[in-house]
């Protein structure tokens, strides 16, 4: 399924020398150091549960206030009604592109990268953009789910915290905290105004680990009774 927008990265949060450590095993599978400080979180939690997620508050990444998260919101809130302006053109091209409008029986997940990247105008896009795609969706009779992801918490968060006082072994795999949001359950008709809101919140935009998130995308996905299922990642 083609995404209604495309986007563009940017802003380079920080550089630093790497460094070649060399190939591992030929054998050596994907692992995680840990998973003790991952979550998957409903998105109207998001405010209480992203403080206590990461160390990052020692380092001032979570003192951003409210002002930072309204601006968010009012500029998603501004591009989805110019999007809606345009919608029944949109819904018109998009319905006639899939052979017609009745979508009962298919299931479609959306998933949104929520990293660094997406800062300013690319998340106000993508939660616009997602906002009037389920719209869309929902009046052709399918049922959706939107999720979005991130880390919880810069440079590894609490699981690189414990992989240092733990010696830094060699090879530790996967090395930060993963952040996995919900927000539309398949179970849900509409999209919550204060669910969508969070997704604008300045402080759930860290890093990103897409292979997991997809893997945990299509999982849930799985769990959908419908026959037809379809995922989308191109936000």
């Amino acid at each position: 399924m083609k995404s209604i927008v495309q986007f563009l990265t940017s802003n380079l949060l920080w550089t630093v020398k790497s460094k070649d450590v060399g190939e591992g095993p030929a054998d050596e599978l994907y692992q995680a150091y840990t998973t003790e400080f991952d979550l998957e979180v409903d998105a109207i939690n998001i405010p209480r549960v992203i403080p206590t997620a990461s160390p990052d508050k020692s380092k001032g990444w979570l003192e951003l206030g409210d002002f930072q998260w309204k601006a968010a919101i009012s500029k998603a809130e501004e591009i989805y009604s110019h999007m809606l302006g345009q919608a029944s053109d949109v819904s018109s091209s998009w319905r006639d592109s899939v052979g017609g409008a009745n979508l009962s029986g298919h299931s479609i997940s959306i998933l949104i990268d929520q990293s660094g990247s997406m800062k300013g105008e690319p998340i106000a896009q993508a939660a616009a953009a997602s906002k009037l795609l389920l719209k869309i969706l929902g009046e052709c009779g399918a049922r959706t789910e939107l999720l979005g992801f991130s880390t919880a918490g810069w440079h590894g968060g609490f699981a690189r915290k414990l992989w240092a006082s733990q010696g830094r072994p060699s090879r530790p795999g996967r090395l930060c905290s993963l952040l996995h949001i919900i927000y539309k359950s398949p179970d849900e008709k509409m999209l919550d105004e204060k669910r969508w809101q969070a997704m604008l919140n300045p402080d759930i935009l860290r890093e990103n680990v897409d292979g997991e998130a997809i893997l945990w995308a299509a999982n849930r996905l799985k769990l959908h009774p419908e026959k037809q299922k379809n995922s989308n990642s191109d936000f």
